[in-house]
């Protein structure tokens, strides 16, 4: 059979016919991280007209205020004379732009810091560069060669698009789900579909599998990168010391459900359905990141609510701030975006925030100390 490999679909295609079926975790990557298909390769997805919107998009508060994080944080850490302030997945940038702007107010920490970002989207890279063009920005595609100093990172709705794996649990039995091709033989377009096989958990650490009885029809997630990304992060905590600062929408009870999902233009999509073309992500295991973490000697806080950590940090007072002498439309304005950044029906709620860091740097800003997590 002769295909056309111009489209991710097709390349999928024929990988699938030559070597079988393909996990979803090598599905997710290819989708989303393809160097000429992917969708975080080849788009500007961020805003209106892509097809979601992040926080720092809504409202400049929430950017502001992680500066303020940031800045209580440096403090902590001890106000290293040099150090970097590294944003895992910045998008188009406005998150730092809002962050660098309330630091202001601390010329010591602009003095002392190093921008660093780790970003794999060359039209995103163009567009934070023009928007930070009064600083130095050093980009990574990894984390593997961070500078050997002190590091405040932050991942806002990081490590929901690290790919994952998906094992079925039916009739006591543990399945692999992989993706195939619902037709060998097909006129135009590929179309696929989720098949399981027979397998085991024996890949991943047992500790980090629900210790209950599993139901017929129970998922389990897991998601290799996100962990290689914590075990990174912590172990540079350690060794140089810093913080870290998670936000993204996830879970911390188990999970027996697939979480996995697709979003197009804001609206949802079949996951399957032209990969590349659209934003695949799924819930972050808060609990399988703070283990890793505690396994690497750092400490965990939270996760607490998106809604409870940005209270915490004074969101309802720089809002007023905002609104004393704003037209009434503004102000407006300015209260819907507070409350879909901290309403428990909106993004306060699914979103939350969590902490890393040594235990000798508490307290961070935001986290109380009947937050940290001891169980691993």
């Amino acid at each position: 059979m002769k295909l056309n490999t111009n489209s991710l679909s097709q390349i999928l295609a024929r990988r699938i016919i030559n070597g079988g079926a393909i996990s979803v975790h090598e599905f997710m990557s290819e989708a989303l991280n393809h160097p000429e298909h992917g969708y975080y390769t080849k788009s500007n997805p961020i805003g209106r007209s892509g097809d979601f919107i992040t926080a720092p998009e809504i409202s400049q508060m929430f950017g502001e205020l992680i500066g303020i994080w940031c800045a209580t944080t440096w403090l902590k850490i001890g106000k290293p004379k040099s150090f970097i302030l590294m944003e895992l997945g910045p998008g188009r940038g406005t998150l730092i732009v809002d962050a660098l702007r309330a630091l202001k107010k601390l010329p010591e920490f602009l003095k002392t810091m190093e921008l660093h970002f780790v970003e794999i989207n060359p039209q995103l890279k163009k567009t934070q560069e023009k928007l930070l063009s009064d600083f130095k920005i050093t980009w990574h595609k990894k984390l593997s060669d961070i500078p050997q100093k002190p590091t405040i990172f932050i991942a806002n709705e990081f490590f929901d698009a690290l790919p994952i794996e998906q094992f079925f649990f039916r009739n006591k039995k543990w399945y692999r789900r992989k993706v195939d091709l619902a037709e060998k033989k097909y006129q135009s377009e590929p179309k696929f579909t989720f098949i399981e096989e027979p397998s085991s958990l024996s890949d991943v650490d047992g500790q980090f599998v629900i210790n209950s009885e599993w139901l017929n029809g129970s998922i389990f997630e897991f998601s290799p990168q996100s962990r290689e990304v914590i075990t990174k992060i912590s172990k540079h905590i350690n060794y140089y010391n810093g913080a870290a600062l998670i936000v993204d929408y996830g879970y911390y009870e188990p999970n027996t459900n697939s979480t996995l999902q697709a979003i197009q233009r804001h609206k949802y999509v079949d996951v399957l359905n032209e990969p590349g073309c659209s934003d695949l992500t799924a819930h972050v295991d808060f609990k399988a990141l703070s283990s890793i973490a505690k396994i690497n000697g750092i400490s965990c806080w939270g996760p607490i609510s998106q809604g409870s950590f940005l209270r915490r940090l004074g969101i309802e007072t720089r809002a007023d701030k905002l609104s004393v002498s704003a037209s009434k439309e503004t102000k407006e304005s300015i209260k819907r975006a507070k409350q879909r950044l901290i309403n428990e029906d909106q993004m306060g709620s699914l979103f939350k925030a969590m902490v890393l860091g040594r235990k000798s740097s508490y307290p961070f800003p935001g986290f109380l100390s009947n937050d940290l997590s001891e169980t691993t």
